[in-house]
């Protein structure tokens, strides 16, 4: 008789075991069934079709907070962080830059206006973006994006108005971040429908 009591608990443990383990797959499904169906949306609603679908999943599903979103708030906020974090690499690339002694005083001029532009911007994401989202204000986190994705164009019309090249690094950096920066409008955007 103990043996069939064990047999029915490891039974029971099993189907416990299997139920919890269906429940999970379940979420993760549906967690990346939202990545793609709000990747969708920012296909059909970006006119300029600069940020991709396949873009769009690339950069959210590449961020393991994705398998955990549940909302459009949530792939809105790890798009902003993630924007942020290119800003990190971008000012560490203006930084060795700035060093460079091949450039001239009006190349690091330039320079060092984009280093403030990407400060400016990151504080802003960071700060306002992201409480903006927390709030519900989806206009404020919608032109806070906007106006960080300014910044990178911003900063190459700097080399553009000295006649200068933008240095190779920092012109694809700045080329990035404008398509992670549409990403994140065009997600906040989603938010004032």
């Amino acid at each position: 008789m103990r043996k069939l009591e064990n047999y029915s608990f490891f039974s029971i443990l099993c189907i416990a075991f299997t139920i919890l383990l269906l429940r999970c797959s379940m979420a993760s499904a549906t967690n990346s069934n939202i990545v793609r169906d709000t990747c969708k949306k920012v296909e059909e609603i970006e006119p300029y079709k600069l940020v991709s679908y396949n873009f769009c999943v690339t950069v959210l599903g590449s961020d393991p907070r994705s398998s955990n979103a549940t909302t459009v708030v949530d792939l809105s906020s790890i798009s902003i962080e993630i924007s942020v974090s290119r800003i990190k690499s971008i000012l560490t690339t203006i930084e060795g830059l700035l060093k460079d002694p091949k450039f001239d005083p009006p190349t690091k001029s330039c320079l060092s206006a984009c280093q403030t532009l990407y400060l400016d911007a990151q504080s802003q994401l960071s700060k306002y973006a992201m409480d903006a989202l927390k709030k519900g204000d989806y206009g404020l986190a919608n032109d806070v994006a906007g106006g960080a994705l300014e910044m990178s164009l911003t900063c190459e019309t700097g080399f553009e108005d000295l006649k200068r090249v933008s240095p190779p690094a920092l012109s694809k950096e700045n080329a990035d971040f404008y398509y992670l920066g549409g990403l994140s409008v065009f997600l906040t955007h989603i938010l004032l429908k």
